[in-house]
């Protein structure tokens, strides 16, 4: 997983959102890797701006989950991390189905729908989740 670490500015000035999202301080790798080892998961973690990050230093990607909320995060990682995914690889965007259009995290969904627009792909939602997948 790849964790936001810059506040949201974009999200208050160009989005209009209010909060301060003053909550995301407290996102540490550490407790990342824990809580994904409490439920049995192995995976490799980077702490990095999601938009900014190197994706291409972690090779194929299978499976990806964008947990960020945030339209700026989303919107630069999904086309990345869209051309390390293999083949029948998916892209999972959290909150696309729970997060009402208004509310202050609903950035990464709107980034979601925009890039299915952009890319040709069909905007799915499946448990929550928008699902994009690599077609073979």
């Amino acid at each position: 997983g790849v964790q936001a670490c810059a506040l949201p500015i974009y999200e208050r000035t160009a989005r209009g959102k209010t909060s301060d999202y003053s909550g995301y301080r407290s996102n540490r790798k550490d407790w990342y890797e824990k809580t994904l080892a409490a439920h049995g998961y192995r995976a490799f973690v980077f702490q990095a701006d999601a938009k900014q990050f190197d994706y291409s230093n972690v090779g194929p990607v299978a499976l990806a989950i964008l947990d960020v909320d945030l339209y700026g995060p989303v919107a630069g990682a999904l086309p990345k991390i869209y051309h390390q995914l293999v083949p029948g690889g998916m892209i999972l965007v959290h909150d696309c189905e729970t997060c009402p259009q208004g509310s202050i995290f609903d950035g990464g969904c709107e980034a979601y729908k925009e890039f299915c627009r952009d890319e040709g792909i069909e905007s799915k939602v499946f448990q929550g989740f928008g699902v994009v997948k690599k077609m073979r």
